[in-house]
């Protein structure tokens, strides 16, 4: 499936494959139209490392609202995937996907298999035993469908939190070259 359809299917897809936001998921490899970024100033999640990726339907814009807030147009998906490790030892624990539907923004946790090839639909959440970066073993928590609103939930809607144009103001290193994350999102 291509990742135009990501965020309008209908239900909730099984798997993260489904959506087709990645060309090599296991690597986090985007696929044609979702753009990676960065927040200057992310939230401390046990030492993930967490990697952020945007999909805006194609031929739509994104707006900026009066208080400092970007708008997304119905179709947009955002993707955040936590991981742990680095290199050759670097595992994908899982994969929160927020969907801008007709209806509103629905959250979605996905959680990777042991063997590191897709990441299923983890409604329940789960735990799994994870090394921090400082080598200390814990449990980490994916959390269920209901608990993304403990961040996420604003005037009884969930909304996105992290991509502010404050948060994005900054250079990242693209394929094509480096470039202002907010540049890249205006085209």
């Amino acid at each position: 499936m291509a990742a135009s359809d990501a965020a309008v299917l209908d239900g909730m897809p099984a798997t993260l494959e489904e959506y087709g936001f990645f060309a090599d998921a296991p690597r986090q490899q985007p696929a044609v139209g979702v753009t990676p970024y960065r927040l200057n100033t992310p939230l401390y999640s046990d030492g993930a490392d967490k990697l952020r990726f945007v999909y805006v339907p194609q031929g739509q814009r994104l707006a900026a609202d009066g208080e400092g807030l970007l708008r997304f147009p119905v179709g947009t998906a955002l993707i955040k995937t936590f991981a742990f490790g680095e290199g050759a030892q670097r595992r994908l624990i899982e994969t929160r996907v927020l969907l801008h539907r007709s209806e509103g923004w629905v959250a979605l946790p996905y959680r990777w298999n042991a063997e590191q090839t897709e990441a299923e639909l983890a409604l329940a959440g789960g735990r799994t035993q994870v090394v921090t970066p400082e080598g200390e073993t814990i449990s980490y928590r994916i959390p269920n469908k209901n608990q993304c609103k403990e961040c996420h939930l604003e005037n009884e809607s969930i909304v996105p939190i992290g991509p502010k144009p404050r948060n994005l103001n900054r250079d990242y290193n693209y394929f094509e070259g480096t470039m202002n994350q907010l540049e890249k999102w205006m085209e």
